[in-house]
């Protein structure tokens, strides 16, 4: 036998064990390949996520009953077609995007967000439940029918918000007489004066991105002198536009040049100077429809968008709000109800609401700013739950909490009325149901409109009506939306 088959043979036990070796590798990575990342488990969630559903809404007139939210370690739900899940954010994450229960230090053209986390909790992100007085609360409910047939309404709308646990609405009667349309949970009202707090929050977006500056003279805004002609020496500034202390107020000037071939643009109104109060901007209040259009006109100069435009982009699309100060912009337009005033006639059809149009240039409109908000009672409790969510809802920050506080910092009292006024909030101790409350009301051809909440506890109620005779009680607030405010506030 030669050397060379000697060491053949000597091989072959060597490449067999080689082959086995290899084989096996083989066999084993085949087998990790299939198994990576498709674990499954069931009856139960893995790192127990806590989750929250998204509850869809619809055009439906059928009452949505609460959902009963899934329990962190027992049930993972996918809900489908319900939009996103949402999970608990981590303290970082919180603290990144301004949602940190606390971030005091975070305030209006400022960016700083420095806070001691460790006293803190974080905000959950979460959207809460729906549900119906019908189904909830029946004997309030009815409180709330025999409430609203004694006040001669044609329809009534009313969300109630409570930070803890959800909205509970109700609705009656007609978004239209002619064609018999009931009102339901989409339907969508002019509110009035209620619009304000939207062209505040607007503006404050822009203070917190550093356009604007609160205590700035808005003539650098507006690219033009805006001055008391009998304190020339003073300049007018966006808080006080806010506060209703600017001095310039709603004139038989301004009222009668709103419509029609009247019309006149912000600018020739503030310079032919028959706007103003003989007093100092900033000394005292009066309430001013006209002064909340001129920061309405330096939110589109700065922006350069249309105030209906800025505010989808910074508020309403955030927290997915179908609302519009241009009717005709809505996502729904069907769902727009006809103002009737206190003898039940049509003021203003939803038709004619639709044909409301904005202008092209900047800063010209004042129709829209002060009063022309379209949006559902159930839309607007969202927004006042993002104030009483630091400046977030739903994982979405809008506003910092430092930039809250600032608008609830109610310091200047009312000319006529006994509240203090805030930055588009009005605040009165026991105001209401012995409760420290912040509110606004609104009025406009028969549709009567308010807010009131609790802020400390969280808790409040939007009511939007038309129809009913508008009265007031001594605080201001108007007596039909009390009324059911104080029904509705019972369930608490």
């Amino acid at each position: 036998m030669s050397k060379k088959s000697s060491r053949s043979k000597v091989r072959k036990p060597y490449l067999y064990i080689g082959a086995a070796l290899a084989l096996a590798l083989c066999v084993c990575f085949f087998v990790l390949r299939q198994s990576d990342g498709a674990v499954s488990v069931t009856g139960g969630a893995l790192d127990e996520p806590a989750v929250a559903i998204d509850i869809q809404e619809s055009n439906s007139t059928e009452p949505i009953v609460n959902a009963e939210l899934p329990q962190p370690g027992k049930d993972f739900v996918e809900v489908s077609g319900a939009g996103d899940v949402t999970t608990e954010p981590d303290a970082e994450t919180a603290l990144r995007n301004g949602s940190y229960a606390g971030s005091d230090n975070a305030t209006a053209g400022s960016n700083d967000t420095t806070t001691t986390a460790q006293a803190q909790e974080p905000v959950v992100a979460k959207e809460l439940a729906i549900v119906t007085f019908a189904d909830a609360y029946v004997e309030i409910a009815e409180a709330l029918d025999a409430a609203a047939s004694k006040n001669n309404c044609v329809a009534v709308s009313l969300a109630v918000f409570d930070r803890d646990s959800g909205y509970f609405i109700y609705q009656y009667g007609y978004a239209s007489l002619s064609s018999g349309k009931p009102v339901n949970q989409d339907t969508k009202f002019r509110v009035a004066s209620l619009t304000k707090l939207v062209t505040a929050i607007c503006a404050l977006t822009l203070a917190e991105a550093g356009e604007i500056d609160l205590d700035g003279d808005i003539s650098s805004y507006l690219g033009y002198s805006v001055r008391n002609p009998g304190h020339p020496g003073t300049p007018i500034t966006c808080r006080m536009l806010m506060q209703h202390t600017s001095s310039i107020y709603d004139s038989n000037d301004y009222r009668s040049s709103r419509t029609g071939s009247a019309f006149k643009p912000v600018k020739q109104l503030l310079e032919e100077q028959q706007v103003y109060k003989q007093r100092e901007p900033g000394a005292l209040h009066e309430y001013s429809n006209f002064g909340v259009a001129v920061l309405g006109a330096v939110c589109e100069v700065v922006s350069g968008k249309s105030l209906d435009t800025l505010a989808r982009e910074v508020l309403f699309e955030p927290l997915a709000i179908d609302a519009a100060y241009v009717p005709g912009n809505l996502q729904d337009t069907k769902s727009v109800a006809s103002i009737y005033n206190e003898s039940h006639s049509e003021r203003y059809s939803a038709q004619a609401q639709l044909n409301v149009r904005e202008s092209e240039e900047r800063g010209r409109d004042h129709h829209l700013a002060p009063g022309y908000l379209t949006i559902s009672a159930l839309d607007y409790a969202r927004i006042i739950m993002m104030l009483l969510g630091s400046g977030s809802l739903n994982g979405d920050a809008i506003l910092t909490e430092g930039t809250v506080m600032q608008m609830h910092n109610a310091d200047v009292q009312a000319e006529e009325f006994p509240y203090m006024q805030g930055l588009a909030v009005r605040y009165q101790e026991n105001g209401f149901m012995d409760k420290n409350v912040y509110w606004h009301t609104g009025s406009a051809f028969g549709e009567l409109t308010q807010f009131i909440y609790d802020y400390d506890s969280g808790f409040g109620v939007v009511v939007i009506t038309t129809g009913a005779k508008e009265n007031r009680e001594p605080s201001g607030m108007i007596k039909v939306c009390s009324e059911l405010s104080a029904i509705a506030w019972s369930m608490r």
